[in-house]
């Protein structure tokens, strides 16, 4: 037979096959009920849509041995040649018609398994009688005569038997007349790529169009020929091509079934992954590697790049199955990334994606090493070290740096794998590997032999992914690691309890933050638009990672072992000492205040003993003097006028000064102005 596009009748009706034939070393049929009717709803839908798509088999794969003239052996696709046969047996069961020629030679199955010699017997048998009796109902095929008991012991049979019945459950839905009709629509319209091992025709030939809707071959089809052709004999090509199809339907389980009807996305996808890594391991150029992770599509995909061999393809995809199936990797990655199938291959893949998988991949692969532990917390490393952000700003160059690293620490033939380690490969890798994470490393390599070292750890991870943190802890480490390296656990773990306790994401609670750190010192953080005064004042990863971060702390200090109520008593605390401070003891002193900050503590402290309209909504400040602003029938507040918005861009309230329009009930009541000053003193 020829490489190239057919029917299923034509494929079968070609004039140089007798059979199609399972081997003794393939697998079983293994497709249950669920695999049938995604297949057979899609082959009805294109039905349905008459002509508007055409339906798509993929591609076989078999060779014919100069010892069995005429008879071919199925490398791939037994599952779906199967299916397809026993749905056309349905149909003609259905219609009460004799099997048609094509179907059969010498009265046996066209297709035929040698994988026991009870499926053999049992195909053929089943197949006799389709042919010369009427009298089978159904759905009674295990009532039949002929069928015994053995059978029911054959996970091919009983598959088929299975599946048989399904299937003429599901042709219900035809009536006699466009049942008919569909039976042809799957004989000449299902189409099927066939590629004949033995046929050598490679190269240009397998980026032909191969069907009528002008689907270029996919690239795990093109590189299977590519891989199977370097294999020397037909045993080889057997078991490989069998080990080829357990891969397909690992990527069919594990498919994006929203986006992708198939496993090519994902099998595509891998290979993706393994040219990445192979490139880094070979010392190819960074420009090279992150030129191939840019690309969206898998034309630059090469047999030669992927793998020396299939025995090294085989080590990275048990690597990735070992990802994909170890539910603490997926339950972490899933978690932190709020996807349900992060580490799917069809997913649509980003730079970031492969930063934070591929030298994951390549460790497990090169080292041969499952410890769930211990990888886990490599995991954890690399993920933490893409959410910060100078690796993040440069993540393209960071992937093979990354990539790389897993390589060198490989290479030491290591016999288990510890994430500490990784210190000593700091050179040349000071943005993966920056003082921060040697430090935490160091701090983890202390206790590396101690029952202590997963309480360390978890104190460790909870900083690092609190929001406010998000990856980056230093300002946290530097607190409570003296000089000469030891370790205030205590007073850390007080910290960050404390952080917990203060930033949930509570808009309250965070106005109430912003309210108090305005007495410690200024921890606004410059925003855009740049061409007025606008600040962000609840930018708090801004403000810990920043010279703000010491007020931020003597807040944390003073809220140590108290509760959320404590930050009442202490605005009020802040609110008297700077009144105090600054001799503001009457309504001329208030209105005296001339700078922004001086002037945001007063109305700060007015909105906090009346209305709290300040920062109910939005935790932002903006000063814009661009406008002149008076109040319609009043005089401004301030001797120093400034138009001051209390807004998230002030363009969206116009140029109205929103904090003092809103506190203008109070700041022009005198009597509830002296209540304020008389409350703040007492």
């Amino acid at each position: 037979m020829n490489t190239g596009s057919y029917s299923y009748e034509d494929f079968l009706e070609d004039k140089d096959l007798d059979q199609f034939v399972i081997p003794e070393i393939q697998r079983d049929y293994v497709w249950r009920i669920a695999d049938v009717r995604d297949l057979l709803e899609y082959i009805g839908e294109c039905f349905v849509k008459a002509g508007a798509d055409v339906p798509y088999l993929g591609f076989i794969y078999a060779y014919n041995d100069k010892d069995y003239v005429h008879k071919y052996f199925l490398v791939d696709g037994q599952q779906r040649m199967t299916t397809i046969f026993l749905l056309l047996v349905c149909c003609y069961r259905k219609l009460n018609k004799k099997l048609p020629d094509y179907m059969t030679h010498t009265n046996k199955p066209k297709i035929d398994y040698k994988v026991r010699q009870e499926t053999h017997d049992y195909l053929t048998e089943f197949i006799h009688q389709e042919i010369i009796s009427s009298d089978l109902g159904e759905s009674a095929i295990r009532d039949q005569v002929w069928f015994h008991s053995e059978y029911d012991n054959d996970p091919t049979i009983k598959n088929m038997v299975t599946n048989y019945e399904f299937m003429m459950e599901w042709l219900n839905r035809f009536a006699i007349e466009d049942l008919a009709k569909f039976t042809k629509y799957v004989e000449r319209s299902v189409k099927i790529s066939y590629f004949d091992l033995k046929d050598g025709r490679q190269g240009e030939e397998l980026y032909i169009y191969m069907n009528s809707r002008g689907r270029q071959l996919e690239a795990n089809e093109t590189l299977k020929a590519d891989f199977l052709s370097l294999v020397a004999t037909h045993e080889e090509r057997t078991k490989w091509g069998k080990i080829w199809e357990n891969w397909q339907d690992f990527f069919w389980k594990h498919r994006n079934s929203k986006r992708h009807a198939d496993a090519d996305a994902g099998f595509n996808e891998f290979l993706k992954m393994v040219q990445i890594i192979n490139l880094c391991n070979s010392g190819k150029s960074n420009n090279d590697i992150i030129k191939l992770a840019s690309e969206k599509n898998t034309k630059a995909l090469n047999v030669q790049l992927i793998a020396p061999s299939l025995d090294s393809l085989q080590t990275y995809f048990e690597a990735f199955k070992w990802l994909l199936e170890t539910e603490s990797i997926t339950k972490f990655f899933n978690h932190y990334e709020g996807a349900e199938d992060y580490l799917t291959p069809s997913k649509e893949w980003k730079l970031i994606d492969y930063f934070r998988v591929l030298p994951i991949m390549n460790l497990i692969a090169k080292t041969a090493i499952t410890d769930v532990e211990a990888i886990f917390r490599v995991v954890r490393f690399i993920y933490n070290a893409s959410r910060k952000r100078d690796l993040g700003k440069d993540i393209a160059s960071q992937l093979p740096i990354a990539i790389k690293l897993m390589a060198e620490y490989s290479s030491c033939k290591i016999d288990t794998i510890e994430v500490c380690d990784l210190v000593k490969y700091q050179k040349g890798r000071t943005t993966l590997l920056d003082n921060e994470e040697v430090t935490k490393l160091g701090l983890i390599a202390k206790y590396a032999s101690e029952d202590k070292r997963p309480t360390i750890e978890k104190l460790l991870w909870e900083a690092e992914d609190h929001y406010i943190f998000d990856g980056e802890i230093n300002p946290l480490l530097k607190r409570y690691i003296s000089i000469d390296g030891a370790f205030n656990e205590k007073g850390y773990a007080n910290s960050l309890n404390t952080i917990k306790l203060l930033f949930t994401n509570s808009q309250t609670i965070d106005a109430q933050i912003c309210r108090a750190l305005l007495y410690y010192g200024m921890t606004w953080i410059q925003d855009s638009p740049y061409y007025y005064t606008n600040y962000n004042c609840q930018n708090w990863s801004e403000v810990v990672k920043s010279r703000a971060s010491k007020y931020f702390f003597e807040l944390i200090d003073d809220m140590h072992g108290k509760d959320i109520n404590f930050l009442d008593e202490i605005i009020k605390t802040k609110i008297k000492n700077h009144f105090a401070s600054e001799g503001v003891n009457s309504i001329d002193d208030m209105k005296s205040q001339d700078s922004l900050l001086s002037q945001m503590r007063v109305l700060i402290a007015i909105d906090f003993y009346t209305n709290n309209v300040i920062w109910k909504k939005y935790t932002y400040i903006a000063q814009d003097d661009r406008y002149i602003h008076f109040w319609t029938d009043h005089t401004p507040f301030f001797k120093k006028h400034r138009v001051v918005y209390n807004i998230y861009r002030y363009v969206k309230d116009g140029w109205q000064g929103k904090v003092l329009i809103d506190m203008k009930n109070v700041l022009c009541n005198e009597d509830k102005l002296n209540e304020v000053l008389a409350k703040i003193h007492a």
